[in-house]
């Protein structure tokens, strides 16, 4: 907040709250409004100096009368912020929220600005905690993937695991009541019922080409407009379905100038030709150190595609 002369925040996203004040359920000096009557959840937490009870601003709550409630919300708000810092006029970092709302807090002074740019910032860098916390979370999706690997059955519809053929091409379409046949492709790790056919093979191979190539040019300090200069050129044939992005910081929607120590990446390949019937997505999390890149998932490559 310091960085970008934010003297407020007003943060609505649980997992933005859980950075800001170490409360799980949803730095500095920080005041949580509890709707649900768990204020119980808050206590306990240095960085939460007072806890009130919310007021809602959903139209499912307050109806016709939801304008009121808005004012009444921005008017509240207002006030507390020029109680903490002493300035009608602050700069408030807002969150998404109803834009009555954003619009009443401006009409009583406060310099509004978006909160993205200096929360997703403020995450950008992982700390050791957080580091656990990510590759706790792989070992136990590796494990769910190994089971699902293990059920896979060519008689069983494709929403009993999760997609496969011929809804693995284009990327991004819903499971459905196809029966899984023999040969076909299955989504999420991208195993066959059968030994693989060559056009298998040729996009698995090409998905993790690609991953690897990226994943070699990472360095501390390699800025990302380097990144995409050097990164992976996906073959023309591929290009029309290609996935929208190569890599990006883990749990970050936006993005940051320079890849720097202690950052977590996600890589993500999509290789199929547009007009075929099967495409492959894999992906990858690696840890940014001073000294390596850290390969954090272990669930292992398939053996069937790289012989």
């Amino acid at each position: 907040m310091v960085k970008y002369g934010l003297e407020a925040a007003i943060i609505r996203d649980p997992v933005n709250i859980r950075y800001a004040t170490g409360t799980r359920n949803m730095a500095i000096r920080s005041i949580m409004f509890e709707l649900t009557g768990c204020p119980h959840l808050a206590q306990g937490y240095e960085a939460v100096d007072e806890v009130c009870t919310a007021k809602s601003v959903t139209f499912t709550s307050s109806g016709p009368k939801i304008h009121d409630k808005e004012s009444k919300w921005a008017q509240e708000m207002a006030h507390l912020i020029e109680s903490l810092v002493g300035n009608r006029s602050a700069t408030v970092d807002l969150e998404h929220i109803n834009a009555n709302v954003a619009i009443a807090l401006q009409e009583l002074g406060l310099n509004i600005v978006d909160a993205q740019r200096a929360i997703e910032m403020a995450r950008t860098i992982k700390s050791p905690e957080e580091v656990k916390y990510i590759v706790a979370s792989l070992r136990a999706t590796e494990v769910a993937v190994g089971k699902l690997r293990d059920a896979i059955n060519r008689d069983y519809i494709e929403t009993r695991l999760l997609s496969t053929v011929p809804r693995t091409s284009p990327w991004f379409q819903e499971s459905a009541s196809y029966v899984i046949q023999k040969n076909d492709l299955v989504a999420l790790d991208t195993d066959s019922l059968d030994p693989p056919t060559e056009q298998q093979k040729e996009l698995y191979r090409t998905a993790l080409a690609q991953l690897n190539h990226d994943m070699s040019i990472l360095r501390p300090g390699l800025t990302f407009s380097e990144y995409a200069d050097l990164a992976w050129d996906v073959p023309e044939q591929y290009w029309a379905n290609r996935y929208f992005v190569s890599a990006h910081v883990y749990g970050l929607t936006g993005q940051c100038r320079v890849i720097e120590s202690g950052m977590a990446l996600y890589f993500k390949s999509y290789i199929d030709k547009e007009g075929d019937t099967q495409g492959v997505k894999l992906e990858q999390q690696v840890l940014i150190t001073e000294t390596e890149i850290q390969v954090l998932s272990k669930f292992p490559s398939e053996r069937a595609m790289l012989k």
